[in-house]
């Protein structure tokens, strides 16, 4: 697994945790964590040893949501994430007005697409 700045992964028999790790934003997502998210997800996805995925969340909470402070960072430079660290780009295609929802629900689909179960 990679070195992540804000998550973070550990293997407890057959399962992969990924862990949230933002516990002074109350796990709030960011475009760098949910880049982390999927591509953690996917290297669980492909390790034949393991056969389901825990998300849980460090501190008091599991997610508080969006960090909306970062919102426009992403929107403005949606390559960011990808040429700092090499990890996906979750960025909208188009963005604009109206495609932050879009972003969102299609970075989403990764998690659904997956074969293994992922429990929250």
């Amino acid at each position: 697994m990679a070195d992540y700045r804000d998550i973070l992964t550990s293997r407890k028999g057959r399962i992969g945790i990924v862990q949230l790790n933002r516990p002074e934003k109350m796990n709030a997502l960011s475009h760098n964590l949910r880049s982390e998210l999927f591509d953690a997800l996917k290297d669980f996805e492909a390790d034949p040893d393991v056969r389901s995925i825990i998300i849980r969340g460090s501190g008091r909470g599991f997610s508080a949501g969006y960090d909306l402070s970062r919102i426009r960072e992403a929107i403005e430079d949606r390559d960011y994430v990808e040429r700092r660290s090499g990890l996906p780009n979750v960025g909208p295609i188009n963005p604009g007005q109206g495609q932050w929802p879009q972003h969102l629900l299609s970075g989403y689909w990764i998690i659904w697409e997956l074969a293994k179960p992922v429990i929250a």
